[in-house]
């Protein structure tokens, strides 16, 4: 078996199962819910999106000195998986499990484990995502890519599904505590399956350590290139597009649109992974031939017909669809994203490019969803929805305007 397809198939493997984890608890709907349980508002489950893309974002530019080792990354990057980031789903699975705390301090609580357990994933995705791109060559990439989002798409399907069959069946019960432990147990399953892989940068040597000095230099040059800003500026308006994710599940639980179940809230949530399994193969294997650039204009164009359907459909069918179109958006966006970060470096330091991005994407992923809770609290969701369909449309104007395919301003540079 060559290097590559051993290291796709080890990589599909542990993708489907931090998918299957991942939604078994997801943010989107399962902690929206757990959170409205205990008192929770717009104003807080705003919060969510504020912590999960924040947090994923702002520490990256703590990866580099941390994980140090080109040639120990992989052994590195898993160990710490289990041993600072994993162990918060256990600890919220233990909070859940105690009763007797009054609404404030289990929101409080959880929201705060919730922070600690995104920004220790935030952390590594930086050196994550630079290692990846070490392991598959350009011209595959993007196929590569879309194949393992897929895999934990449909992994996700199926710990939506089980998620949703869990909260039905302890109907006036607790299932929480039992979902966050079987996400512990599946994520360290999930991690087993990377020490499997081939890392070609095992034998080579050590590139120089980056310093502090090295860092912001990299990152100031690639902020000076103008594509990239441009890609930056797409990312921003289309991430505060998104922003009203949370408060989705929150909509078509109240009877204005529907006033559906948990547990059927949970099991609609399937369409946000299936949505994302199809799109990830579609447009992983387009990116590569056609540009990535393309990927993200319609992944935009989709997250417009999801807002679009937000503010007319109710219900059952209504909650499947806009759920589905939002898997299609996120499939297609997080596909085209990914590969147009990594394309858009101008130099030689892939992991000082990748932070420089995700620093100022984040600090405005931080603000963004507490003002739209903000308005979804005083005006209402309906109020919410809308501005953030026109935001969406802005974004995709200016990613056709203003954005140029990288892959069309050959050549690449020696870090893509």
């Amino acid at each position: 078996m060559s290097r590559t397809i051993r290291n796709s198939v080890c990589n599909v493997f542990g993708e489907a199962l931090w998918g299957f984890q991942w939604a078994l608890v997801t943010p989107a709907t399962v902690l929206v819910i757990l959170l409205a349980e205990h008192g929770a508002g717009e104003r807080t489950t705003s919060l969510i999106p504020a912590i999960e893309t924040g947090g994923l974002l702002l520490p990256q530019i703590l990866g580099p000195f941390l994980f140090r080792s080109r040639r120990r990354l992989k052994q590195h990057m898993l160990i710490y998986h289990l041993v600072a980031v994993l162990p918060f789903l256990f600890v919220i699975a233990a909070l859940v499990s105690v009763p007797g705390w009054s609404d404030a301090v289990v929101r409080v609580a959880l929201l705060g484990c919730f922070a600690a357990y995104i920004c220790a994933i935030g952390v590594v995705v930086a050196a994550w995502n630079a290692w990846f791109a070490h392991l598959f060559d350009v011209s595959i990439r993007g196929t590569v890519s879309g194949i393992i989002w897929c895999a934990m798409a449909a992994g996700g399907a199926l710990g939506a599904l089980t998620s949703g069959r869990i909260i039905a069946a302890y109907a006036g019960a607790n299932p929480y505590p039992l979902l966050y432990t079987l996400a512990g147990l599946v994520a360290t399953l999930s991690i087993a399956a990377y020490w499997l892989i081939e890392d070609p940068a095992a034998t080579e040597p050590d590139p120089p350590r980056l310093t502090v000095h090295d860092l912001f230099a990299r990152g100031r040059a690639s902020l000076a290139d103008a594509n990239f800003r441009a890609f930056i500026v797409a990312r921003v308006l289309s991430n505060a597009g998104m922003c009203v994710v949370p408060l989705i599940a929150l909509h078509f639980l109240s009877s204005e649109a529907g006033g559906l179940s948990h547990g059927t809230v949970v099991v609609c949530g399937i369409g946000l992974t299936l949505g994302s399994a199809a799109a990830s193969l579609v447009f992983g294997r387009l990116g590569d031939r056609l540009g990535h650039r393309m990927g993200l204009a319609c992944g935009i164009a989709l997250q417009m017909a999801a807002l679009a359907a937000l503010l007319v459909a109710d219900g059952l069918a209504g909650c499947i669809v806009v759920y589905s179109l939002l898997g299609l958006s996120g499939g297609s966006s997080m596909i085209a994203a990914q590969n147009l970060q990594i394309e858009t470096c101008p130099h030689d330091s892939r992991i000082a490019h990748l932070i420089a991005g995700s620093l100022v994407i984040g600090i405005a992923a931080v603000f963004v969803p507490i003002v739209v809770g903000l308005i979804a609290g005083a005006f209402g969701h309906a109020a919410a929805f809308g501005g953030c369909l026109a935001v969406s449309a802005i974004a995709l104007i200016w990613t056709l305007a203003a954005m140029r395919e990288p892959r069309r301003m050959m050549p690449l540079p020696a870090a893509a």
